[in-house]
């Protein structure tokens, strides 16, 4: 896994360091000119700019000092990994039985460059122009009084009546592109075998891109399962999708996958329009009513959801007995924002758990779960192994 690196560092912290590692004056003297351009600084020493990843910083401290646990302290206090831990408490939530769900916002598929739906206004924007139902200066207008982006999404549904054009318009906007560090949809499954327990799959997302990924694994299970002679009835991982009549009382699955906003497969039904979003989250016995059930039996981990979402789902979460838990992109050295941020997520019974941006931008959600599924297969494994030791003692003193 890449490991991301600092580029400042406060002087005290620098100081501090040096002085748990009993640096002599000499070595001092040398290696802050030989890691940072401004070796005077009163509060910040800034990293040269050709040292760019830990290892150029190994390197370089390591032509001063060949002690390698001062080394290694060096270059801890430059490497950022913390946000890619499972917070304690989240994790004694994974580890419990207490049922869980994973609720999917458009950052995920953000990550497979599918637009947020500020992106796909813009884009129904330029496709009205294209289509002469805006000139310029409308377009612009448009553009500048700040409507929402559920307001031009209607606006759109308005003005174009043809279903093939809009069939075709979200066609070809929400078909997801590769990315180098990984498949989010992917690596939500595999954190889920890694849980070895069920997850209930949501989703706000109209893409097919989750779905693909559920539908390749149940194939495999499948196939898998004919060629050792079990019988193709057994439970896999996905069964088919629900994207439409929610019901409050409806029985819920961990093999389905509830796309709460719709789907491509079924356009007509899906909730695009402000009109759309208003009837349906405010009827009780149907979506809201689903919703409102989910949160008061299943734990939720949010991930990619927007504060819009949230704004939507504030009166579900709400009634929620349970603190739910939402990861949330934040930066190196925004503490204070990002307290705010949390305070008004405990509100509406959501704990917000930090990501860096700094680094790898909304990738690293990318990183954290792959380092959050490594993590609980190391921890089960453990586990396995120290129950064995137990049941081995326990039977020692039997005999």
């Amino acid at each position: 896994m890449e490991r991301s690196i600092r580029k400042s560092i406060y002087v005290n912290e620098l100081n501090y360091v040096m002085r748990l590692s009993k640096l002599t004056d000499d070595k001092r003297s040398r290696i802050i000119p030989e890691l940072f351009e401004n070796p005077q600084a009163d509060k910040t020493y800034l990293l040269r700019e050709e040292i760019r990843t830990l290892d150029d910083l190994e390197s370089r401290i390591k032509n001063i000092i060949d002690q390698q646990d001062v080394v290694s302290a060096f270059l801890n206090i430059f490497s950022v990994t913390d946000d890619l831990v499972i917070p304690i408490e989240f994790r004694n939530i994974l580890f419990s039985n207490v049922k869980l769900a994973f609720f999917i916002g458009a950052g995920v598929s953000k990550l497979l460059e599918i637009p947020l739906w500020a992106d796909l206004a813009n884009n129904v924007i330029d496709y009205l122009k294209e289509g002469c139902d805006l000139n310029h200066t409308e377009a612009v207008r448009l553009r500048d009084e700040r409507y929402s982006s559920r307001q031009i999404i209607s606006i759109f549904h308005q003005v174009v009546k043809d279903r093939s054009k809009i069939n075709n318009f979200y066609e070809k906007r929400l078909a997801g592109q590769g990315n180098k560090n990984g498949n989010p949809y992917e690596l939500l499954l595999d954190l889920e075998d890694a849980l070895a327990k069920p997850v209930i799959k949501i989703s706000t997302n109209i893409d097919l891109e989750w779905e693909k990924v559920l539908r390749r694994k149940a194939d495999k299970q499948k196939q898998e399962r004919t060629r050792e002679g079990q019988l193709s009835q057994l439970s896999v991982c996905y069964e088919h999708s629900q994207y439409d009549n929610f019901q409050v009382k409806q029985k819920i699955a961990d093999n389905i996958l509830y796309q709460i906003h719709g789907s491509m497969n079924s356009l007509d039904t899906a909730i695009m329009t402000t009109s759309q979003y208003v009837n349906n989250y405010r009827d009780e016995k149907g979506l809201r009513g689903f919703l409102e059930t989910i949160f008061k039996e299943y734990i939720v981990l949010f991930i990619g959801s927007s504060m819009q979402e949230f704004e939507i789902l504030e009166h579900c979460l709400k009634q929620s007995p349970f603190q739910h838990f939402a990861l949330v992109g934040t930066r190196v050295g925004e503490e204070n924002l990002f307290r705010i941020k949390r305070a008004y997520f405990s509100e509406i019974n959501v704990k917000a758990i930090p990501y860096y941006l700094d680094f790898q931008g909304y990738d690293r959600l990318l990183f954290v779960l792959r380092s959050w599924a490594d993590e609980v297969r190391i921890a089960r494994k453990k586990q396995f192994y120290d129950d064995i030791k137990l049941i081995d003692e326990v039977l020692l003193n039997v005999e």
